[in-house]
């Protein structure tokens, strides 16, 4: 399984875009994933900052991808919501399923 969209236009914080959201949180994105991947084009116009909403992870918690960076995302029972936003401006990000809970 791989969806993917490789531009998803990224609006600058304080707010967050929606990158992947699993159906059975509101999106309409498909089902949880086990793995996905969060890419930040070399030409974006400013940095991403990204976060994986999880009830068990802290509030505010975020991590950050210069352009040209990716990261993998991961959660052993299943990522449902992963979103992003611009450093210092509106930006461009990626996202790809790797593998799916099924």
């Amino acid at each position: 399984m791989a969806r993917r969209s490789s531009s998803i236009a990224v609006a600058s914080g304080p707010g967050f875009t929606d990158l992947f959201r699993a159906d059975d949180v509101g999106g309409t994105d498909g089902g949880a994933i086990r793995i996905g991947f969060v890419s930040v084009p070399a030409t974006a116009a400013a940095p991403v900052e990204y976060r994986v909403d999880d009830p068990a992870d802290p509030a505010g918690e975020v991590f950050a991808l210069q352009p040209g960076d990716g990261a993998l995302v991961r959660a052993r029972l299943g990522v449902k919501h992963v979103s992003a936003r611009g450093v210092g401006g509106a930006s461009t990000a990626g996202f790809e399923v790797v593998e799916s809970l099924d």
